[in-house]
């Protein structure tokens, strides 16, 4: 008996995503982060992430979809080197200890993206339109056997425009007009973020697992 209902509940689920194609809703993430001078070489250390936002999703076949949204992020990276973000005459640079330099900066996120369905298996590719600010370094020093941390705005030098590549994996579960879609995703920059001339270029990286939740709408002009 359990076994039918659940078989019966699952074939109104599919039935009533396929008479609604079109989906929107709320996505979270938690991520982790890095930083590289090349696009796959020469990674610092990681650091953790949150990220959330919005997205829809429309389904041009059982087996298509094509999906646009909004993310804000809370990234950056640790152990930076000192000379990507500043120069030797600077007071920090010159006068104290520095042991550690983490970067944490903001980021709104605009993606783009095509969806291949295996089944309830979503399979994902993308890119995205990335805004940063608000960036900081955190400058851990020691200073006469003391440390402490120094908090600098360096969102000048940080490029404020990012073009990103993605991919994802996840699981579609449809429980009639709601779509829960928990999935991970590589998330990489193509561009460099460094906005001081004569420095090296540096590149975000950042892996996300997280959920989308989204309901569907019969609109009445699909």
């Amino acid at each position: 008996m359990v076994i039918g209902c659940l078989v019966s509940f699952t074939g109104f689920a599919q039935d009533e995503s396929s008479d609604t194609p079109l989906t929107v809703g709320g996505q979270v993430y938690f991520s982790q982060n890095f930083i590289s001078e090349g696009l796959i070489t020469d990674t610092y250390d990681w650091r953790s992430g949150v990220a959330g936002g919005v997205f829809a999703e429309y389904r041009l076949l059982d087996i298509l979809g094509v999906s646009a949204g909004a993310l804000y992020h809370r990234t950056g990276t640790n152990g930076i080197p000192t000379e990507q973000l500043f120069f030797d005459r600077e007071a920090i640079v010159a006068t104290g200890l520095i042991k550690e330099i983490d970067l944490v900066y903001d980021r709104l996120e605009v993606p783009v993206s095509a969806s291949l369905y295996l089944g309830n298996l979503r399979l994902t590719a993308g890119g995205s339109y990335n805004f940063l600010y608000n960036g900081e370094a955190q400058v851990l020093e020691s200073l006469d056997g003391a440390e402490g941390y120094t908090f600098i705005d360096v969102s000048e030098r940080l490029t404020r425009d990012e073009i990103a590549a993605f991919v994802s994996v996840g699981y579609s579960i449809d429980a009639g007009v709601l779509r829960i879609i928990p999935e991970v995703q590589y998330n990489k920059g193509l561009t460099s973020i460094n906005n001081i001339t004569g420095k090296g270029d540096i590149y975000t990286s950042n892996i996300m697992v997280g959920v989308k939740v989204g309901y569907s709408l019969d609109l009445g002009i699909f």
